[in-house]
């Protein structure tokens, strides 16, 4: 997180004098910076061509710089980076090292922003050796402060610790409240990913005592932050819900892309630890979408972390699978730069060392220097090539074995996925044979011999026989149960009806004969459903109704079918006593269900307590699906 701005240029470069036309054009600049970025481009243009006229070089420079300023803000890092560089000659021609400090700092701002971390730390320390040769400890501090966090962000825990300290001292002789929170938040990150719990702690305390006495929007959103990774590190989810809300929103308030992505990402991490699937889905998605706006790598790759933990517990491996990819991708990309960043640390190290001793010793004959030189240069060559060889060798097998096992493990899932399927298929298909038989043999045995009697006792009704008129109208009602008995065992409405309308004439019946109130709604069109789909969807929701009437005890039901793209949704809701779906007590209706709904390859979700129960279940139906 960067807390160096435009402000800070803004105030310095203020104490120098220019002429009024040119101050007023620059203040309302400055005022328009966060209303109208066009309006203030504007005013910044015109400042240039006063400040040409007047040969104000000074004066020239601001513009340039301020220009930069306000196309960073609106993310166009191309066109500040322009602006930046044009600004430069202006503060070298008259040796302003403030000026030319703030444009090595907000060039690495820019470099930050775009995962270019090595550059970032190029800048900023060249930014900030021209701040230390004047003494400017306010912007010093800030200084060290950011480049604290790009270490940190690269995972140099020991010099981001380094730099949070000295922005920490400096704040302290200061007496600078709001540098010293931001020092102790800087601290208490690095700890946290030191895992120096206890530690991390002691500095969050400290910058909750100060926050509480502040009001700066950006520091309340850091101190959320804070307070949420500790509560996730140390596994109390329930302490890192609030704060994980304020954070998103400090963000909105703020409306920056790079908080806004963090937030998402922390309140659908914790929404995931909770076991709240879909809404934490929700939330990493928007993390990445704004991640992903504006190429923040850092927020990209907590994004796809979360997303591949989310999909991987939803038992959807191959967007799991999708996500760790991206996940290692950008994170491998992080790693290698800041390898590549080592390695010119090690090179400048290493020339200051040869340059020292060069000042030491005396040099020996340029011949004998060159001829060494030049053995040395193709013996290391040699040995580079030889390096290289062997390390592009070693990956590629490596990457190869990598491959094949993913590849082995992929297969062993599908088959065991295709078993799975082909043996709840026969269960299903056998359990539909057994019913038809029993539907048969009530509609032709039961149902002809109770017909047949009451045919018999119809006869002897001319007799006026009271008791004789009972028992026919008792097997009437026997022959109607027989008969509602038969159609549910094997529903005639699939045979001539869609899915929508067999549900809603079993829900009309059921409405009938019994005294809960069940109600059916459906969005969308359900078309081109293969009849297995079809059966196995009314087969869920006839148990899920049955269950709530027997079990549940419910005085109100609904009953709601949806359709949208390849997506098909049946949801059953009750005002029942409900159960902990935390306790293993499912039934065999239950049980039927959760295996119908792996036979679709679908999900379910259920929350029940006691003002209720919820069933969600999702599928992408087969269309050309055998029946």
């Amino acid at each position: 997180m960067l807390l160096f701005g435009s402000g800070f240029i803004h105030e310095v470069m203020g104490q120098h004098e220019h002429s009024e036309a040119l101050q007023r054009l620059f203040d309302e600049g400055l005022y328009w910076e966060t209303q109208n970025s066009d309006s203030a481009l504007s005013r910044y243009r015109s400042a240039f061509v006063l400040a040409e006229s007047l040969e104000d070089t000074l004066g020239m420079g601001r513009a340039w710089l301020y220009q930069g300023m306000v196309w960073s803000d609106v993310l166009h890092y191309d066109s500040a980076n322009f602006f930046y560089q044009q600004a430069l000659p202006f503060f070298d021609a008259i040796a302003y090292k403030k000026g030319i400090a703030s444009v090595y700092i907000n060039s690495g701002n820019l470099s930050q922003y775009q995962g270019n971390y090595g550059k970032a730390v190029d800048d900023y320390l060249l930014g900030i050796s021209f701040l230390e040769d004047i003494q400017d400890l306010k912007s010093l501090a800030t200084s060290y402060g950011n480049l604290a966090n790009i270490f940190n962000d690269i995972y140099q825990l020991d010099q981001a610790k380094f730099y949070f300290n000295k922005a920490l001292e400096i704040s302290k002789v200061l007496g600078d409240s709001l540098d010293m929170a931001f020092a102790f938040q800087g601290i208490s990150s690095v700890l946290l990913r030191d895992q120096q719990l206890g530690l991390a702690e002691i500095y969050l305390d400290s910058l909750t005592e100060l926050a509480h006495h502040l009001n700066f929007p950006f520091l309340d959103l850091q101190h959320a932050f804070a307070q949420v990774e500790l509560a996730l590190e140390k596994k109390e989810f329930d302490k890192a819900s609030a704060p994980a809300k304020v954070s998103l929103q400090k963000a909105i308030e703020l409306g920056n892309p790079y908080y806004l992505s963090a937030a998402h990402y922390f309140v659908g991490k914790v929404h995931l630890e909770e076991g709240r699937l879909d809404a934490a889905a929700t939330q990493l998605n928007l993390a990445e979408q704004y991640a992903r706006d504006v190429q923040a790598k850092e927020y990209l790759i907590s994004a796809y972390k979360g997303l591949f933990e989310l999909y991987k517990k939803k038992g959807q491996f191959a967007e799991a699978l999708s996500y760790l990819e991206a996940y290692e991708l950008y994170y491998d990309s992080m790693m290698n730069q800041n390898q590549r960043w080592k390695v010119n640390e090690l090179e400048r190290k290493f020339a200051s060392e040869v340059k020292d001793k060069e000042l030491l010793q005396n040099r020996v004959s340029l011949d004998q220097a060159n001829f060494q030189l030049l053995k040395k240069k193709n013996q290391n060559q040699l040995l580079t090539f030889l390096v290289l060889g062997f390390f592009l060798t070693a990956m590629l097998l490596w990457y190869l074995l990598r491959l094949r096992q993913k590849k082995k493990n992929q297969e062993i899932l599908n088959l065991k996925r295709e078993h799975q399927i082909k043996t709840l298929e026969s269960l299903i298909k056998g359990e539909e044979k057994e019913r038809l038989r029993i539907s048969k043999e009530l509609h032709d045995g039961v149902n002809g011999d109770l017909s047949a009697v009451k045919f018999m006792l119809t006869g002897l009704l001319e007799k006026n026989n009271r008791i004789l008129q009972e028992a026919v109208l008792m097997i009437d009602k026997s022959c109607e149960q027989v008969r509602a008995l038969s159609h549910n065992l094997v529903p005639p409405s699939l045979e001539k009806f869609s899915l929508v309308e067999a549900i809603q004439d079993y829900c009309r019946k059921m409405n009938e004969v019994q005294e809960a109130e069940i109600i059916f709604q459906h969005i969308g069109a359900c078309d081109a459903l293969s009849k297995n789909t079809e059966l196995n969807l009314l087969r869920i929701a006839q148990e899920l109704v049955n269950n709530a009437i027997k079990h549940a005890q419910a005085k109100e039901i609904t009953v709601q079918i949806s359709c949208y793209g390849n997506q098909i949704q049946l949801t059953v809701e009750d005002d029942g006593i409900g159960f902990d779906p935390s306790i293993d007590h499912e039934g065999i209706g239950l049980q039927n269900i959760r295996s119908r709904v792996d036979y679709l390859e679908g999900t379910l979700d259920i929350h029940s307590d006691e003002k209720g129960s919820s069933f969600v279940i999702e599928c992408q139906p087969k269309e050309n699906e055998d029946d």
